[in-house]
């Protein structure tokens, strides 16, 4: 079919796919146009996304497989990835070293939580707390975020708690900038233990990158 421009202001003739790429832009298309109903699933992939468009590229559970009691200043060792079949996890993994320090896979806004699960026998007034505490020169860490737990138990009967800690994570370099995950037990309570089991998640960390730094 022949291109022609009518006298109306209307141009008839063009297949889809018949103009040259970069000839339509952001300027030309009218704002609200476009209608949910106007794009197809599938349609929009990853790659044709913008750079400067956010999406969720890493997310994944860290849990505590074994217990202790007392202070960790930090939570140095016993961690593993959630591997139970029904865990989802996307992007990198987050990796933790042996004086318990983390790195992050890859730059980012980062939401950091820490769920603490605590048992007590007959303590009184025990408040153990958890704090994230994060580095921007991979070396002096400071407190970023804590929580404490109150606990009073004037019998032998075990009491449970749990308390839970976020923070978001401007990881600007994963060389410099990493975070370290610690509990003290303050008060009556230098035996308090904090759960860890190798098969739920008891004492656990999240990792979820939410965009660009």
């Amino acid at each position: 079919m022949a291109i022609t421009i009518n006298g109306s202001g209307t141009v008839t003739g063009i297949s889809v796919g018949g103009l040259p790429d970069g000839i339509v832009d952001n300027d030309t298309l009218t704002n609200t146009t476009i209608t949910d109903a106007k794009i197809a699933n599938t349609t929009i992939t990853e790659g044709k996304l913008a750079a400067s468009v956010n999406t969720i590229t890493h997310a994944t559970t860290w849990r505590l497989t074994t217990a202790f009691t007392g202070n960790a200043d930090p939570i140095a060792s016993n961690w593993e990835k959630n591997d139970s079949t029904d865990d989802g996890h996307i992007g990198g993994d987050m990796s933790v070293d042996g004086s318990g320090n983390w790195t992050f896979p890859s730059t980012g806004i980062w939401e950091v939580t820490l769920n603490l699960a605590i048992a007590s026998l007959n303590h009184n007034n025990a408040w153990p707390t958890a704090y994230i505490l994060t580095t921007a020169d991979n070396s002096s860490y400071t407190n970023t975020t804590y929580a404490s737990i109150s606990m009073y138990d004037g019998t032998d009967a075990w009491q449970y708690g749990q308390g839970m800690v976020i923070a978001l994570i401007d990881v600007t370099s994963t060389t410099n900038v990493k975070i370290r995950l610690k509990t003290v037990n303050d008060g009556a309570s230098s035996s308090i233990q904090t759960q860890g089991s190798s098969v739920d998640n008891l004492t656990y960390a999240t990792f979820i990158r939410l965009g660009d730094t």
